[in-house]
Order: C-alpha cells, then structure tokens, then sequence
C-alpha cells in the first residue's frame, strides 16, 4: 500500500465497481492515489478496526492493480526482475517481493501469486502501478538493457487485469478470524472448505466458486490478521460477492472497512507502506524496515542486485514498533530522541487505535539506535530540526519500544483486547 496523495485538479479521480454502495453505505470519501476511496464508515475507524481484531472486515482494494504473466519463460522473467526467490515458488503459493530499478532503488514492493510454473499473478500498489507497468514494458520490450539473458523475456505475455474481458480481475480483502470459516462455508466445492479453513500464510487457491461466484482466494494481506484473505473476482460479480460476505458475516460482527483502518491495522502490526517506512522521505530500503528476508542476495541475478548490496552495507538505519498512550501524541516528522535528547530518527507513521488514545508508532532511526522490547524512550513533539537543548517536557512524550512485529502472545491477545469496542 502506497501513501495518500491529492492529485492534481486536472486528472479525473477514477471509481470502484464498489463506489455507489461506499456512497450509499455513507462511507466519507477521500482522493487515494488517483481514486475516490472510502476512508471510514459512518461508526467509525476504532469500530472497524475493532471488527478486523475480533470478528472480520471486508475491504475494498480494487483500486489496486493485478498484473498477469503468463509463459514459458515467465518465472525466469519474473525471478530476474524481482528480488525474492521466485524460482522457488510453487503453485497454490503467494510471496511478497520488491521491485527494483538498475540503481537499486525500490519502484514498488508487491505481491506475487503462482497459478501454474508458467502463470503468475502479481498485485501493486495503486499509486505505481503505471510506473510498474512502464517498467515491466520496457523490460519485456528492451531484454537486452538489464537481464542476463535477453531469452528470459521472450514469450512472456502481460496484461492488467482490471479490463481483461471475461478474465477481469479486481480484489477485496476479507481480514480478521472469522473469514475463514465465513469463507469455507460458502464454498460450492465442500472438499476444498477445509484446505481453506486451515490454510496458512500465503496459501493461493486460484479457480475457487464462492457462492456460484468465481475466486481466486489467496491467504494474504495488510493487516496483521492471523486470518485473513485477498478475494480476486471479476469486476461485474464483485459487488454481489461484497453484498453476500457482509450479509452472512454481519451476525458475527464484519463490518465493511475504509482505508482509515487498513492503515491503523498495519501500522498496530509492524507493516510497511511505500513512501513511508519503504523509500520515501527517509530513503527506507526493504532490509531497514525489517524484511530482509524477502531480498534473496544469494541468488545470482536480480535487477538492482549490486546497487542495493552498497546500499544495506553498512546499514545505515532501522525501523521501531512503538507505544503510547494520551491525547499528547506524534506525528509524522516528530523527532526520536536518546537518552541524551539527540535527535536519531523521525516518525514515519502514527495511529490512534482505540477511543482510548492508546496509539502506534513506526519509525526511522539510525541502524546503531537499538533499544530492547519494553525500553521506554522520548519522542519530541517536534520536527528534527527543531530539537534543541531547551526543548521542555511539554513537548516531550514517553514511548515504549515494541518486538518489531507483534509476537504471537501479543496478537492473541488483540481479540480479547478488541471485543467490547467492535459492538
């Protein structure tokens, strides 16, 4: 997910298949990366939030875009392209990736769902997807200028999804942990409703019927849900699969969910956003915010390989997880302070989580700034350049450092946290 922009006056705002019910729903709409999205629901973000930790939130992130490869060579393609493992990926399995240019710097990161050695599916963020596909273009179009092997590219057939004619594709994400159950239940093929009630992590399975209703249903997402699903439908049946989940979860508690919440989900649970905590002001690499994993530097090729080794070495900067609680709160651009009120790093993101005010921080500081889980350290209500040493305690506030992604006692413990505020 990509940070909120304004665009410019002159380009029209694009719509979801889903806008008129957001619109009848009363859901406040806001400009996201050139579309008109649904920023919350008329209860509230601390209610939507709350359903996602307790019961489910169904979320509409079709503005997203979903790209297909499809050919003999497109795993080779894609694995010289993106820097994590994709040769290794086997159908009915999903990945997260980061898309590189030759300087080592990230264009997006993303997610890639394998269908069959030779069919992949890969889903960006709103915000680059026309760079993204300018990339892939030029890629597949000028072989020669950046893979080792110009065969890579040959055959390979790429499309956007979101008007691929009776192949369309555009997602919902379906979040929190009665989605699988809710899923499985509505499965026409009742063999398969316990593969995905027990489904794991980055499980993909491509050509599922839910309620008569074709679906890709992948065991992905953007919240930190234990449980949780990303919904690939065509346009023209997404509003009836939108209708159909919330009417049969509303009993347990779902709720529709606006941008608001998906952004108070992430940031409770540790995840990156692009032009936040991935590039952006502070220059981010994926290693520094925690996800080295996913940049396999063991393979022998990646586009943007060498450039982004020189940038991780040494590494220069890391990202906190971190608490609070009050009305006295940060902001993004508000200072990071040591022990001895020196400036070493900045708020990237901030969210309030309940009614509360109990809220979470991420943020940037210097790789060499490594406070234990439990440590409590000051932020400053003011941006870097404005830290001094008279800067009072009114403008000061205590945080507490958390694991960088929530443990599993911590996530347990979401529910019972949650379950008197999602009423």
């Amino acid at each position: 997910m990509s940070r909120m922009t304004t665009p410019s006056s002159s380009i029209p705002l694009r719509r979801t298949v889903l806008f008129e019910r957001h619109v009848k729903a009363s859901a406040r709409i806001v400009p996201f990366a050139g579309w008109e999205m649904p920023v919350e629901y008329p209860t509230g973000i601390f209610k939507e939030h709350a359903a996602v930790r307790t019961a489910a939130g169904l979320f509409d992130v079709s503005h997203m875009s979903a790209l297909e490869f499809v050919g003999e060579t497109a795993a080779g393609f894609l694995d010289a392209v993106l820097a994590s493992a994709i040769a290794r990926l086997e159908p009915g399995r999903a990945q997260y990736s980061y898309l590189l240019n030759e300087k080592g710097t990230a264009l997006d990161d993303l997610y890639v769902y394998c269908i069959s050695p030779t069919h992949f599916l890969l889903v960006v963020n709103a915000s680059n997807a026309e760079n993204d596909v300018a990339w892939f273009r030029q890629l597949l179009g000028d072989p020669s200028s950046l893979l080792p092997d110009p065969r890579l590219a040959s055959g390979v057939r790429f499309r956007e999804l979101r008007d691929a004619g009776p192949e369309a594709r555009v997602v919902l994400a379906f979040q929190g942990p009665a989605s699988a159950d809710i899923l499985a239940d509505a499965l026409d093929r009742r063999e398969r409703a316990e593969a995905v009630r027990s489904s794991r992590l980055n499980d993909f399975f491509p050509d599922l019927s839910v309620w008569g209703i074709p679906v890709h249903v992948a065991h992905t997402g953007y919240t930190g849900a234990e449980s949780g699903f990303e919904l690939f439908v065509h346009p023209d049946r997404a509003g009836e699969l939108w209708d159909r989940l919330l009417q049969q979860g509303r009993p347990q508690g779902v709720r529709p969910c606006g941008l608001g919440a998906r952004d108070s989900l992430r940031i409770e649970a540790g995840l990156p956003l692009f032009g936040h905590e991935l590039e952006g002001d502070e220059k981010l690499s994926l290693t520094e915010a925690g996800y080295g994993f996913a940049v396999r530097m063991k393979k022998p090729f990646f586009v943007g390989k060498s450039a982004y080794a020189r940038r991780i070495v040494p590494q220069a900067k890391r990202l906190l997880r971190l608490s609070g609680s009050g009305r006295r709160s940060v902001r993004g651009g508000h200072a990071i302070l040591d022990a001895q009120g020196t400036c070493v790093g900045v708020v990237t993101s901030f969210a309030f989580l309940n009614p509360n005010f109990d809220f979470m921080v991420l943020a940037a500081v210097k790789a060499e700034f490594d406070p234990e889980p439990g440590t409590r350290i000051r932020a400053a209500r003011v941006t870097r350049d404005q830290v001094s040493a008279a800067l009072g305690p009114d403008k000061q506030i205590e945080l507490t450092v958390r694991h960088r992604f929530p443990t599993l006692e911590e996530k347990q413990a979401w529910r019972s946290a949650y379950v008197d505020r999602s009423s």
